[in-house]
């Protein structure tokens, strides 16, 4: 075991804190060194404070001070720069007849695993699941539905992405990884002043959709008490794109708060409350839906609004050398999360003799809604406990939630009678219950060997409640076939084990092997979907529930090699991941109603793989030798990432593997105090070739390799003063993102949408902060 790590966690600091991005958030009374979350520690991987050069897994993690210097102002830029991580955007469609399906950025994206696969936090608070019943198309790829992004990344302390499954501790949706973001303490604050107050204001501005940012933060304290309040606000409109067809006109606008209170009871006992409340609203102008097609809109107009709160409680309790556990934590929430989608689209009052069937003045209002509670406690306990020959640390617990989830539907047409609320899944409770232990063994002379067994059990249960639009629902759907849902429970086993050698104190070699699990949702188990009659006539397939899908599950193998020397550090990992019973939407069930419409449902597909390789490298060459010192503040990096998978059920490859991306770059810091630096970095992506064109977004459009260019840097003339800013896309290169484009068959229109979402040209972005 590293001697500086051991004596770290022996430390009186460490047992007062430890950063906990998943299950609490406590107080330290240390020095500002420690309260700083870096890239060198993570906490999410291993439930405690460790440095990711000792943890056998990929992890990154990113402070608030790299998102500001990034210029991250969105869900999206968050995973900018990191391969085989990215945020899918469901875009505006181009379709007349399907005008409501631009819902943003829908979940994160890592190693060719998405949506409810990867499981997101803040706080260690579980987000609200992604929902598709507003898309036609159910298949995975699918745009439309209620997407994941109810965050504002100025209002976070820092972002840490387990690459791969962490099922043995958090459970069911952890089957691809974790997104944990934490929002800042009074200590973030306070810890940087001598000051019982300190203040952190920041404007920002966003040439690509002309957006302004403000941030405030501000902490006090005052004895045992310290409290912090924050406001996050962003305005702007539409993202401009670098392409033929201009992108549809927007405004937007969101406003994120957070309060703490801190108690420091006594040394042993400590309490935090957090209130936290986040809105955005988009009202988009459907240029690209207007005119053509089967139906003629004049007008059309799209309207997203996202709100979540929570309210949670942590506690912390430490007891040295109490025989069951060092530290206890427990945290109560509860968090409500509501996006509401509003269509409204308005027909020409005059019938023009171009063979469009529409009746003239024709006016369609539909109003989609999702509300997701939920109600949770989390249980942890640490014990640490030094011995001659082994050294253990054990990290034990439970965790509890009990969600609701609805969603309605109302439409309103003056040429189609359609019904009032066309409810697509059963209201339904989900009951979650998990236990876990993880149990690190350090043996050898050195403690050079690092053994780490885990497992979780979860118990899952879904029930649906009626309140008469389901029910009512299915008895229209006139097909008599379907089983009637009865409720759905499963007992899910997630064990890891990993093995970690320390060859000396800066190069370490891992193996890993990991079971992930993911039980399907209340919708994936109810959903249900007819489109209404066109011209008299049936239309489109039926969709219909599936009572009978079971867990998803993975095996996931890992090697890696870290290396952490004082002019280079590297992280080198290859994985092979092994996914059964595989969840997919909309597929055919070979079943024909009596009106010769398709049947489809939700089903468990089989077998896919997933495998690859990442490599992350840091150069600074002041450091190597004597002769070089000019260089120090230098330092030079690359990442890249390449993965391949396969449907082995259908013989068909993934359309969710992102394509191969190298991200290099050259960075100069002032080595002394950082009073100033700039970076260049540059990112090659290659062409996606290996598509599976059979799903029902039929062909994609396929866009070629690009390269882009970014530049950023940062000044403080004076200590309380920061100045940054950065330019994207210094060659004005035209380009698109696959995460994007592959969301734009079917009813987005392909190839004619997707000329509206090339990424911005050259655009810049500038940052004032003021921090005392």
């Amino acid at each position: 075991m590293d001697a500086g790590l051991k004596d770290d966690m022996d430390s009186s600091e460490i047992e007062n804190k430890e950063y906990q991005l998943i299950q609490t958030i406590q107080k330290d009374s240390g020095s500002a060194e420690e309260h700083e979350v870096d890239a060198e520690v993570t906490v999410v991987s291993q439930r405690r404070k460790k440095k990711t050069h000792d943890v056998p897994v990929m992890v990154t993690v990113m402070t608030r001070k790299d998102m500001e210097r990034n210029g991250v102002q969105n869900f999206g830029d968050v995973v900018k720069y990191e391969p085989l991580v990215s945020a899918p955007f469901d875009f505006a469609t181009s379709d007349s007849a399907f005008a409501y399906s631009q819902s943003g950025f829908s979940s994160y994206n890592i190693r060719g695993i998405e949506g409810n696969r990867v499981l997101l936090t803040v706080d260690g608070i579980r987000q609200a699941p992604s929902y598709l019943s507003n898309s036609f198309d159910q298949t995975a790829e699918a745009p439309g539905g209620s997407g994941r992004d109810f965050f504002d990344p100025a209002m976070f302390e820092a972002v840490e992405i387990i690459k791969g499954p962490a099922s043995s501790l958090y459970g069911s949706d952890a089957l691809g990884g974790v997104v944990a973001f934490r929002t800042p303490d009074p200590q973030d604050l306070l810890s940087t002043t001598d000051n019982p107050f300190a203040v952190l204001q920041r404007v920002q501005y966003f040439e690509a959709n002309e957006s302004k940012a403000n941030l405030t933060l501000a902490a006090v304290e005052q004895g045992p008490v310290a409290f912090l309040f924050g406001y996050a606000g962003r305005f702007g409109g539409e993202t401009e794109n670098n392409g033929d067809l201009p992108p549809n006109p927007a405004e937007f606008y969101s406003h994120s708060f957070l309060s703490k209170i801190d108690y420091q009871i006594n040394e042993s006992n400590f309490l935090q409350l957090t209130a936290e409340y986040y809105e955005k609203q988009n009202d988009i102008e459907v240029d690209s839906a207007e005119g053509g097609g089967l139906i003629l809109w004049e007008d059309v107009f799209n309207t997203d609004y996202k709100e979540r709160y929570r309210l949670s409680l942590d506690y912390e309790l430490s007891l040295i050398d109490f025989p069951v556990f060092d530290e206890f934590k427990l945290t109560p929430y509860y968090q409500f999360s509501f996006n509401q989608a509003i269509n409204e689209s308005r027909g020409p009052d005059v019938f023009n003799s171009g063979g469009i069937f529409v009746a003239p003045g024709r006016v369609r209002d539909q109003e989609i809604e999702y509300d997701t509670e939920i109600y949770g406690a989390d249980l942890q306990f640490d014990k640490q406990i030094l011995g001659n020959v082994l050294d253990h640390y054990l990290i034990y617990g439970t965790q509890f939630s009990i969600s609701n989830q609805e969603n309605r539907f109302f439409r309103e047409d003056t040429s189609v009678s359609v019904a009032g609320n066309r409810i697509s899944f059963a209201p339904s409770d989900t009951y979650r219950l998990g236990a876990f232990i993880q149990h690190e063994f350090s043996l050898g002379e050195e403690r050079e060997w690092v053994l780490t067994p885990a497992f979780r059990l979860d118990y899952y249960e879904v029930k649906s409640f009626t309140d008469g639009s389901y029910e009512e629902r299915l008895s229209n759907l006139n097909f008599t076939e379907i089983a009637q849902f009865e409720g759905y429970d499963d007992l899910s086993f997630a064990p890891k084990f990993t093995v970690l050698r320390h060859l000396n104190e800066s190069l370490n070699v891992y193996a890993a092997y990991a079971r992930g699990i993911r039980n399907p949702t209340a919708e994936e188990l109810t959903y249900i979907f007819d489109h209404p009659p066109a011209g008299g006539a049936p239309a489109g397939n039926l969709v219909i529930p599936n009572t009978e899908l079971e867990e998803e599950k993975s095996d996931s193998f890992e090697i890696g090699l870290k290396g952490d020397y004082d002019p280079l550090s590297f992280e080198l990992a290859a994985f092979y991941n092994i996914y059964d019973n595989f969840l997919a939407n909309q597929e055919d069930t070979g079943l024909d109603t009596d009106d010769g419409r398709n049947i489809l449902q939700t089903v468990n597909i089989g077998e896919v793989d997933i495998y690859g390789f990442e490599v992350n490298a840091q150069l600074r060459p002041g450091e190597i030798s004597e002769d070089l010192e000019a260089l120090k503040g230098v330092e030079l990096g690359v990442a890249t990432g390449w993965a391949e998978g396969r449907n082995k059920s259908e013989d068909q490859w993934l359309n969710t593997i992102d394509p191969f991306k190298v991200v290099w770059y050259a960075e100069f810091v002032e080595p002394d105090q950082e009073r100033f630096g700039t970076r260049l970095t540059t990112t090659f992506v290659e062409k996606k070739t290996k598509i599976d064109e059979t799903t029902s977004q039929g062909s994609f459009f396929q866009p070629g390799d690009f390269f882009v260019l970014d530049w950023s840097a940062f000044v403080t003339p004076w200590e309380y003063f920061t100045l940054s800013a950065g330019v994207n896309n210094l060659l004005d290169r035209e380009y698109y993102l696959w995460s994007v484009i592959r969301r734009g068959g079917g009813h987005q229109g392909g190839g004619v949408a997707a000329t509206r979402v090339t990424q911005p040209g050259r655009n810049f972005y500038i940052s004032a902060k003021l921090e005392f």
